[in-house]
């Protein structure tokens, strides 16, 4: 026993060097075990999320696209998803004229340059209610 509180005695600093890092190793030890763990729980979450998905599009296929792939329709049906045309059908292209626009603009100026403090606001608002009344 004496010899040992000799030898504790003698070499304090550097038995407390030694516990450093020990304590330090262990440190980094347990961290990444706790990444590994996390790491697993991501590829676990991340594989059931992969299920989910696979098994939502094979039950769509199984119950939805086969029934219109079996019918006399499915040449229509893929037709139109390569977005290829049958006789006698369009496409439309809706070209909208900005004019509308421009009078709505225009008509928001000519309130903002008559308006110019709470009173006339009002007497704006008054205004317009009895146009849309008339």
């Amino acid at each position: 026993m004496k010899n040992l509180v000799k030898f504790i005695q003698r070499y304090s600093t550097q038995l407390k060097y030694l516990w450093l890092i020990v304590f330090i190793l262990s440190m980094i030890v347990a961290i990444r075990t706790y990444l590994n763990y996390i790491a697993i729980l991501d590829a676990i979450w991340s594989v059931n999320q992969e299920i989910e998905k696979k098994t939502q599009e094979i039950n769509h296929v199984e119950n939805f696209l086969n029934k219109y792939l079996l019918s006399h329709y499915w040449d229509y049906f893929l037709s139109h998803e390569n977005n290829i045309l049958y006789k006698n059908e369009y496409i439309l292209r809706l070209d909208i004229s900005n004019s509308w626009n421009q009078e709505i603009i225009d008509e928001k100026q000519e309130v903002k340059e008559k308006i110019l403090n709470a009173q006339d606001s009002r007497k704006d608002f008054i205004d317009k209610k009895i146009k849309n009344i008339k």
